[in-house]
């Protein structure tokens, strides 16, 4: 998605600043039959120095903790990741809490990326704005999930070629009656492309 480059743009960013290595994630069902190369291709375009791809038993419905769990759980355990970013859209949002939870990291939404040599320095608005707490991170520290704001960060452009590591989710209780579609309606004061105004 559009915010997810977006969040890989600042992964690329973060990890030319700190020299390491951007490992992005796809989860597919077990049975897709795509090799998916257009899609890895295009992480590659965009700053993916390797792509883990997922196959998971059960990927119906929106991407949630409930189904994406237990493969983003493997995959972090196999790369050991420092810093974990997500974008911050309802299912970053649902995601990276409990992330950070399961691997004992720290959660920070909605964060303001500054890198400094070999050092990553993350700062989040806390009590209204009216003040702003600072984390450094340089490697050493406990790792860290983050989100960032869709429309903040450019993409990043490349022509590499990413590394693909192909793994097989563990099989989940998760059955596809535990997310329940309800109904979806067209939002009329969405309409961003004719707004005179935009308040963000």
């Amino acid at each position: 998605t559009p915010a997810s480059l977006e969040a890989l743009g600042a992964a690329r960013r973060i990890g030319t600043g700190m020299g390491a290595a951007v490992v992005t994630f796809i989860a597919v069902a077990r049975d897709d039959p795509g090799d998916h190369e257009a899609e890895i291709r295009s992480l590659g375009e965009h700053g993916a120095d390797k792509v883990v791809l997922m196959r998971a038993e059960k990927l119906s419905g929106p991407r949630l903790w409930a189904n994406c769990g237990a493969p983003l759980l493997q995959a972090c355990a196999a790369v050991h990741p420092t810093v974990v970013i997500l974008p911050g859209t309802a299912a970053g949002c649902d995601i990276g809490p409990r992330l950070a939870a399961a691997i004992g990291a720290a959660f920070l939404p909605s964060v303001t990326i500054e890198c400094e040599p070999h050092q990553l320095v993350l700062w989040r608005s806390v009590y209204g704005a009216t003040y702003r707490r600072k984390l450094a991170v340089d490697g050493s520290t406990s790792p860290v999930v983050i989100t960032v704001t869709p429309g903040v960060h450019p993409r990043a452009a490349g022509v590499d070629q990413a590394e693909v590591m192909l793994m097989d989710a563990p099989a989940t209780t998760e059955s596809d009656s535990d997310i329940e579609f309800l109904s979806s309606a067209d939002d009329p004061g969405a309409a961003m492309e004719t707004a005179d105004i935009v308040v963000v």
